[in-house]
């Protein structure tokens, strides 16, 4: 049986298609691809059904030379493009360190470990008003692309003193009650700064 690549091809015509699921069907033994048309053809918007051997076993000739009649062109993930975009905040340390404030790559987001500091720069408060201000931080960066807190599915809050969870927990819930991401929260010996009590990461998913 054929292997195939979920990823993203072109038709010896020139049409793009997409690779959307694959499906094993026992009555004919053999593998079947799903492709959607990213563009109008001649097939329509919408499913076409294809064996892998129309994918690699079989050529056409065009121009006096053969070739495949789809072509992989790169791979995807989830149905969408595997695009990796990197979100800078502007800081001086990003370069430096090597670091971005958000990764997307396809639906995956990965948001670096956001402290409670507010949009002059400075971290103030206790345990409750850092760990709301460190959230609304990460909303902030998740709308820059599209997103928001809804699409979280994990966090992971690092803290100077476990103490005060109940002060860390009650600001998370505040705004993960009924979204429920996976948590964790954990102690740390300190943090870059001495007046940072707490330190959030998130990851997220779209579609």
């Amino acid at each position: 049986m054929s292997e195939l690549k979920i990823g993203l091809y072109r038709h010896y015509k020139g049409k793009m298609y997409e690779v959307l699921a694959l499906s094993r069907h026992s009555e004919t033994l053999q593998e079947l691809v799903v492709y959607k048309a990213l563009y109008h053809c001649e097939f329509g918007e919408g499913s076409l059904w294809v064996r892998p051997k129309d994918m690699f076993l079989e050529s056409v000739l065009v121009d006096g030379k053969y070739q495949p009649r789809f072509e992989f062109i790169d791979k995807t993930i989830m149905g969408g493009l595997m695009e990796r975009k990197n979100l800078s905040t502007g800081s001086k340390w990003e370069p430096i360190i090597g670091y971005s404030r958000l990764v997307k790559v396809g639906g995956h987001i990965f948001i670096s470990g956001t402290t409670g500091s507010g949009k002059d720069g400075k971290v103030t408060g206790d345990a409750y008003a850092q760990t709301k201000q460190a959230i609304q931080n990460i909303e902030s960066a998740l709308k820059q692309i599209g997103a928001g807190l809804k699409d979280v599915v994990r966090t992971r809050i690092y803290c100077t003193d476990i103490s005060q969870w109940e002060l860390i927990g009650k600001a998370h819930g505040e705004f993960f009650s009924e979204i429920r991401p996976a948590t964790a929260m954990v102690e740390v010996s300190k943090l870059i700064a001495s007046e940072m009590q707490i330190e959030i990461e998130a990851d997220a998913v779209v579609n």
